[in-house]
This record gives structure tokens, C-alpha cells and sequence, in this order.
């Protein structure tokens, strides 16, 4: 939870395969996961919410103008896959230096509201 300004969740360091299974909420105008460049997949299986704080009480609301994640065009390609719930944007815009582009599983269950990418393939399993 952070009511603060900051993403919620911020990966710094090594780490190349990261998985989300909590509840992160955010009201914040930054995307509620911060990853690094050495991120090559992400798998969300919690909610990463965005909304409002009233005091210590969280709201959540669908807000596509807000980011669960966003990587721009200068990132790395990133696999990510939802088996969780996203209430806001997800915007993967990065490629690999040999063109490849970003992975995008959505699993059955799993509930998103938008996903924008660059280049990408998209699977439901």
C-alpha cells in the first residue's frame, strides 16, 4: 500500500524472473510495479489495485489512466503474464536489441482492464 507518490513495488538489482502474489494498492501517479531493465518476465498472481486512500481505507477504482506497469519503448522486452486482477493500464512498449518484442498471457480467470504493447504476442491459456 502506498499513499505516498511511489510504485508500491519497486525491483532493483539482478533479479530476471519476478512473481507478485499479494494485494498492492496505490494512489499514486506512478505505476504501482517499478521493474528494472534486468526483468525478463513478470507474473502477477495477486491485484495490483489503483485508487483512492480516505484516511487509512483504500477505494479501489478502474482508472485507465493509471499504470499497474509501464516500460517504455527505450526497455528491454518483457514476458509478463496476469493470473491475478488489474484494475488500471498495463503499457509494454520495450523491444530486445534482435527486434523480439513483449509476451502477454493472460490466464483464464485472471481480470485486466487495458493492455497496451509495441511489438507483442498475446496468449490466453
Amino acid at each position: 500500500m502506498d499513499a505516498n507518490g511511489n510504485s508500491a513495488l519497486i525491483v532493483d538489482g539482478t533479479s530476471e524472473n519476478v512473481k507478485q502474489s499479494g494485494r498492492l494498492q496505490s494512489a499514486s501517479s506512478k505505476p504501482i510495479v517499478s521493474l528494472n531493465n534486468n526483468v525478463k518476465n513478470f507474473t502477477n498472481e495477486g491485484q495490483l489495485l489503483s485508487g483512492t486512500f480516505n484516511n487509512d481505507t483504500f477505494t479501489a477504482e478502474k482508472m485507465r489512466l493509471k499504470f499497474a506497469l509501464k516500460q517504455g519503448a527505450d526497455r528491454s522486452a518483457l514476458n509478463f503474464t496476469n493470473n491475478g486482477e488489474i484494475n488500471n493500464t498495463v503499457e509494454l512498449l520495450g523491444k530486445n536489441p534482435d527486434g523480439t518484442g513483449n509476451t502477454v498471457t493472460l490466464a483464464d480467470g485472471s481480470k485486466g482492464e487495458l493492455f497496451k504493447t509495441g511489438m507483442v504476442m498475446i496468449h490466453s491459456t
